[in-house]
């Protein structure tokens, strides 16, 4: 399940929750376990096997009757120790499962400020798309940022420089597509490049010669490398869609034989047409040759990129976005369309943390209303009272054993003992080391043993 908070508070929300919940648990749970002992006592034979009032244990304490396990008196294993020992693994499972909970960032929707935003009916104020501009970087990182996180790039109408973009289906127009159409073709080395045109034209892998334009690295002796052409289906004043055929330099070096890649470049846009009918595409082309070669390689002395085909797809959607937007970065979201695509940041909580979570609460409200239960059929009880006293955990025996204390050196009868006194007396060991209970006003004396019980 996910939650639009952050992972932080998620996770000190449910902590807390568990801390309540078991706090109340241990709570209710002792209640209901006390009053389940005086209602046996008064509904029973009037008597309880003192093994089982041990208390609510809680944690790891629910072990504590175990050590040594050998000793264990089987009344010791009963419903109550069952559920004691069920919630005990519950809170250690829901404190573990407590870290799985995480940020995640799925596909969302973010609201668009400012930014790159494609008309289709405002017409360019530049007859050749400008590609030194940050608008063309922007263009271009916004494609790369939403492959990154996961989604789609192409043609996106409209962005800005969040880092979490991710376009979907709504954001983008369409995506230039980019295939390679044959095999490399070799150059000697020393070839003239305005020979390697000629020959990729008469060869079917250029639209023409003249219409054509390139980029390449060259030193002064004249060997070339990393020799990009590419040139346009149409001319500039065309007004129509083109195609682009594209020749690439595969080779790092500038010795030895030149291998020239060919592709084909084809729009798949219907709603970018309007845009691109509108660039002339020779003008255009022959303005962004120079960048196009510094993308298709990883720097000086290296081959072609290993993606050469997205490369290409990616540029010319980035020079179609910049036209389409005008070149600005200041332009707000359109009327009816505040939104674009984006990884929104969420909290994942497991299932399973949920479903034991929801548990342990279930847990507290059974417990607390068996508590409930309980008490109010042993306070109905004719001899309610006769039961007020009973041990049931470690406060009764403690007043339990100090009440026999006195009863034992006076030689009388029991006399209750208030909970609130136990502060007031003191335990420690007499001359044969058995543990003996006093009072402060005794603690300068050493401790007597009962009667009937030898101190040699």
């Amino acid at each position: 399940m996910h939650f639009n908070y952050s992972s932080t508070l998620v996770r000190l929300v449910i902590h807390i929750i568990l801390t309540v919940n078991f706090a109340l648990l241990n709570l209710v749970g002792g209640i209901a376990k006390d009053r389940w002992l005086k209602l046996k006592v008064l509904h029973g034979r009037r008597r309880i096997v003192v093994s089982e009032a041990y208390g609510w244990l809680s944690g790891s304490n629910v072990l504590g009757p175990f050590q040594p396990f050998w000793r264990v008196p089987r009344s010791i294993v009963t419903t109550w120790w069952s559920a004691m020992a069920a919630l005990a693994f519950l809170a250690v499972g829901t404190t573990w499962l407590t870290s799985t909970v995480r940020e995640v960032h799925p596909e969302g929707l973010c609201t668009f400020q400012q930014g790159l935003v494609i008309s289709t009916t405002v017409p360019d104020s530049f007859s050749v798309p400008p590609n030194n501009g940050k608008p063309t970087l922007v263009a271009g990182e916004a494609q790369r940022t939403s492959l990154t996180n996961g989604c789609p790039m192409g043609i996106i109408w409209k962005v800005d420089q969040n880092p979490w973009l991710c376009a979907n289906v709504d954001d983008i127009l369409g995506t230039w597509v980019c295939t390679q159409t044959g095999n490399d073709v070799p150059f000697d080395q020393g070839t003239l490049q305005d020979d390697v045109v000629s020959q990729l034209y008469e060869q079917g892998l250029l639209y023409s010669v003249a219409g054509t334009s390139w980029a390449s690295t060259t030193n002064g002796d004249g060997l070339w490398n990393h020799l990009v052409v590419w040139g346009s289906s149409a001319s500039d004043g065309d007004n129509t869609t083109f195609d682009v055929q594209v020749v690439v330099d595969t080779t790092a070096s500038q010795s030895g034989t030149q291998f020239m890649r060919p592709f084909h470049c084809s729009m798949n846009a219907p709603a970018a047409v309007p845009i691109v009918s509108q660039i002339p595409s020779v003008s255009a082309l022959a303005k962004w040759a120079s960048v196009l070669q510094g993308y298709m390689y990883s720097g000086a002395r290296t081959p072609i990129v290993d993606d050469p085909e997205d490369t290409l797809a990616w540029y010319l959607n980035t020079m179609v976005m910049v036209a389409g937007g005008s070149d600005s970065l200041l332009s707000s979201a359109p009327p009816g369309s505040p939104n674009r695509g984006c990884l929104i940041t969420q909290t994942y909580v497991s299932t399973v943390l949920i479903i034991l979570l929801l548990a342990s609460v279930a847990a507290m409200v059974i417990m607390a209303l068996l508590a409930l239960y309980f008490a109010i059929r042993v306070s109905t009880h004719p001899h309610s009272s006769h039961v007020k006293n009973l041990p049931s955990d470690i406060w009764g025996w403690m007043v339990y054993a100090i009440m026999e204390r006195d009863a034992s050196r006076a030689g009388t009868k029991l006399t209750v003992v208030k909970v609130t006194e136990i502060s007031g007396r003191e335990f420690g060991t007499a001359g044969d080391s058995v543990v003996r209970v006093k009072s402060k006003q005794e603690s300068e004396t050493p401790l007597d043993p009962y009667p009937g019980i030898s101190s040699e």
